[in-house]
């Protein structure tokens, strides 16, 4: 299990549980199923809400020094909207002042 688990959310009617870390969420189902999400924040969410099938919540971002929102299938683990891949994908790596674009797949 993840070391950096910030909160722990029951949800019953799904028969999950769902641990919050700092990047990203893991769900462990009672049916020994489960799912682990892709890095969705930078570092931190807040205002985290469970609405049937999907969890809200804003993930922040230093770039913009924003919290952008995101969705959270809970069936699936898939997300979107996750401003981590969407910044990333757009990164670029100066070396020895040549630019080259960054692989999200390494982090």
């Amino acid at each position: 299990m993840a070391g950096d688990v910030t909160q722990v959310i029951s949800i019953p009617l799904l028969g999950l549980v769902v641990f919050q870390c700092s990047t990203d969420f893991i769900a462990m189902g009672a049916d020994n199923s489960g799912w682990h999400s892709p890095r969705i924040s930078w570092d931190g969410f807040r205002n985290i809400e469970v609405h049937g099938t999907e969890l809200l919540g804003e993930a922040y971002s230093p770039v913009s020094d924003a919290w952008p929102s995101f969705r959270l299938d809970l069936l699936t683990g898939h997300c979107t909207d996750g401003i981590y891949e969407k910044e990333i994908s757009r990164a670029v790596l100066v070396s020895h002042g040549r630019k080259t674009k960054i692989d999200p797949s390494l982090n």
